[in-house]
Formats: C-alpha cells, sequence, structure tokens
C-alpha cells in the first residue's frame, strides 16, 4: 500500500514538473517571437535608411556635377559669341583697309571675310590686324583656361550675310563637349550661335574709291526716326524757317518760330518780335500783325521739340521738320533699298537683294565728280549708269536733293517737291 501511494504521488510530481517545462517552453517561444517582431522593423528600418542615405547622397552629388557642367557648356558658348563679335569687326576693318589702301574692291566679300575669320589671311596672305584674333586663336584661348571637366570645343558652318543694312549677321555651327572624369554625366551639344556685328564707325569704300581719295566717309547711322513730318495747319501766311521755342519770353525771338497752343495773354509787339508763330488753336494772325505763320496745327507742341528747325510752308498749309537736311549734311546713313555693306566692298551698285541696304546724299565738295543731272543718292550718283535727279524739295536749297519720284516718296517729301526737268 505504502508503495502504490508513492508511485502515485511520484506520477502525478513527474506530471506536474513536466506541466511547468511546457509552460516555460511556450513563454520562451513567446518572448522568442516578441523579441522577433520587434528586432525585424529595426533591422528593416536600418537597412532602408542606410541604403536610402546612399542614394541621396549619389543623386545629390550627381545633380551638383550636371548643374556645373551645364555652367561650364554655357561659359563655353558665351566666350565663343564674344569671340565671334571680336573676330569678325576685326576682318572688317582688314577688309576695309585693304580696300581703300589698294583702290581694288574685294571679288566676294563674304568668302574674304570667312578667309580672314579662320586663317588670318586675305588671298592667302598673312594680315596683321587678324594676329591672335582668328576664332581657331579664340579658341585655344578658351580650351586653355582650368576646367574640373575634360572638354572640347569646334565650330564650323561660318555664315557672313547682311542683317539690315547696318549690320551683319555672323552664325556658326558650335559644339561643345562637357563630360566629368568620373563619368557621372556628360554633356554633348552642337547650337547655330548668330551675332549681329554693326558696321557703325567703318569706311565706306565707296567714297574714296570714286573720288580718287578726296572724299572719306564713315557709317554713321541717321538717328532720327523720320525723315520729314507734316504738321498740317487750317489757316497760314507767309513762308520762314527758323529754330523753334516754346517761350514767349524768348531774348532772342527775331530767328525763332514761337510754338504755342494759343496766343492768348501775349501781347501782339510780342508776337511780331519773333520770325513766325505755329499755333494750335485756328487764329488769324494777320490781324496781330504777324506775317509769317500756321495756326491750326494740331500736335504742334508734341510734334516739335525745343530748338528744332521748323518750315513754315505757304503752299501747303503746314509746318514742317525736315532733319532729312540736317542728315545729308552730316553724312548720315540711312537704312533704305541701296547696297549693303558686303556689297560696297565688292563695289556692288546695285540695289540689297533684300531690300535692306544703305543710303547716304553725295554733296558737292573737292573730288565728286561733275554730275549736274544726276540723282544725289550715293549708290545711283556714283554708277556708270545715269539716274537722271528731277525733282527737288522746298525748303532744301542744297543743290544736293536732286532725286528721283521713287526716292522722294520714300523720303516723305512728296508734298514739298517740284519739277526741275
Amino acid at each position: 500500500m505504502v508503495m502504490m501511494r508513492k508511485s502515485r504521488h511520484s506520477r502525478k510530481e513527474e506530471g506536474r514538473l513536466e506541466s511547468i517545462g511546457t509552460s516555460r517552453q511556450a513563454s520562451g517561444q513567446m518572448y522568442s517571437i516578441i523579441a522577433m517582431l520587434i528586432i525585424a522593423p529595426l533591422v528593416v528600418f536600418i537597412t532602408v535608411y542606410m541604403t536610402s542615405s546612399q542614394n541621396m547622397k549619389f543623386g545629390a552629388t550627381e545633380r551638383v556635377v550636371a548643374d556645373q557642367q551645364h555652367e561650364v557648356a554655357q561659359g563655353i558658348e558665351n566666350d565663343f559669341v564674344r569671340a565671334m563679335k571680336i573676330s569678325c569687326r576685326r576682318a572688317l576693318l582688314a577688309a576695309v583697309s585693304r580696300v581703300t589702301l589698294t583702290y581694288l574692291y574685294l571679288d566676294n566679300a563674304t568668302l574674304r571675310i570667312n578667309e580672314l575669320v579662320t586663317n588670318s589671311t586675305l588671298y592667302g596672305s598673312p594680315n596683321a590686324l587678324m594676329g591672335g584674333n582668328t576664332l581657331p586663336d579664340w579658341r585655344a584661348k578658351i580650351l586653355s583656361q582650368n576646367y574640373s571637366f575634360d572638354i572640347d570645343a569646334n565650330f564650323s558652318d561660318l555664315r557672313i550675310e547682311n542683317y539690315d543694312g547696318t549690320s551683319l549677321t555672323i552664325s556658326m555651327l558650335l559644339t561643345v563637349n562637357v563630360s566629368d572624369r568620373q563619368n557621372f554625366s556628360r554633356i554633348d551639344k552642337t547650337v547655330r550661335k548668330n551675332v549681329i556685328v554693326p558696321v557703325e564707325g567703318l569706311e565706306d569704300p565707296i567714297f574714296p574709291i570714286s573720288t580718287n581719295g578726296y572724299v572719306k566717309r564713315v557709317v554713321k547711322e541717321y538717328p532720327f526716326s523720320y525723315y520729314a513730318k507734316k504738321i498740317q495747319g487750317t489757316l497760314n501766311s507767309g513762308n520762314c524757317s527758323g529754330n523753334s521755342t516754346f517761350n514767349p519770353a524768348d531774348p532772342a525771338p527775331s530767328a525763332k518760330i514761337l510754338v504755342v497752343s494759343s496766343t492768348t495773354g501775349i501781347s501782339d509787339p510780342a508776337l511780331q518780335a519773333f520770325k513766325g508763330v505755329v499755333v494750335e488753336q485756328a487764329e488769324n494772325l494777320n490781324s496781330k500783325g504777324i506775317i509769317c505763320f500756321v495756326s491750326g496745327a494740331s500736335g504742334a507742341l508734341s510734334g516739335i521739340t525745343e530748338n528744332q528747325t521748323v518750315y513754315i510752308d505757304n503752299l501747303t498749309t503746314s509746318a514742317w521738320l525736315l532733319p532729312i537736311s540736317l542728315g545729308a549734311t552730316e553724312g548720315y546713313y540711312y537704312k533704305g533699298v541701296g547696297p549693303n555693306f558686303l556689297q560696297r566692298l565688292e563695289g556692288d551698285f546695285t540695289e540689297s537683294p533684300d531690300g535692306k541696304g544703305l543710303e547716304s546724299f553725295v554733296l558737292s565738295e573737292i573730288g565728286i565728280p561733275d554730275k549736274p543731272g544726276q540723282t544725289r543718292v550715293d549708290y545711283l550718283f556714283f554708277s556708270d549708269q545715269t539716274y537722271a535727279g528731277c525733282r527737288k524739295a522746298r525748303w532744301v536749297e542744297e543743290a544736293w536733293l536732286k532725286l528721283q519720284p521713287a526716292e522722294i516718296e520714300r523720303y516723305n517729301l512728296t508734298d514739298i517737291s517740284y519739277q526741275i526737268c
């Protein structure tokens, strides 16, 4: 009996211990699962963070390198544009110098300027003006700069064309290569670059060659916005001209044209002291003893500037502004249909093919050929053909302004022109 009780007791104890062991094992497994659930996200987070940080660092570096490359490429383009302007301007100077010194026009201005710009030669002979200033010279200077990238640049298809008479267009294909030494990125770019090169300040070869060197003329662009302006009036008396003034108390009125909106408040003696009067309101100033005037000239105050020459014209009942006259006596060049500067280097006296050329007027002076019936527009006057100048403009007393009907119309002189042949 005792033995049986012990056995039963032992079995109970063993069962209890086994139950405790099983419970502890289950608890351990639970703790392990919980630990894994906690550790796994941390591992994933750390892995993703490290990978993302590396990618972000790499992307930022790549962007910085790319931005720097674009800046370098743009800088090279800008340098080439400046080089084009400098080189082509010097080539024009060299071409003009050659023509005016030898009295021989160029056979092909575009070809010869291209030769100067690319080879520093003219008709195969070295030209001192181009020393160190050809496009290959500038390319070498640009590429010799200290860059943090591998670079290269080349140009091709150089074109030289007329732009608007007073300027030329110079264009070329520019290829720029910029590559990073660690092969992050590379720029390969081909673009046509265009620059405008003015001819103002250059000597026009037509004048010295056509006058045996007596007359030289430098291209100066006509500075006014119009050739002739008509300010229509309604009442008019007499013909006179003088510099404008808006001051009724001007200290030197005898040579001036007074321009006012109304004569109200101005005494008759004060008005009579002026050479002429232009008034915006329609007033009969004969009753005030004014001999030369135009009234009803709407817009006179806004259309006339201080100290500008004004012509009161009885035949048209108008006040006229004629800066074309000053332009001719000062030797200005007008944008017209005459030969462009490239044609002038070639001695070509025909109109510019694109209708955008240069014109100036020939005055009577020493060295100018005697062509009394010829139009005074320069390229027609100096040509071997006869272009009769059969019209003249009133208020332009110089003998030079003899023009053809088309020229009279182009310069807005129709209303004050008259037939002379």
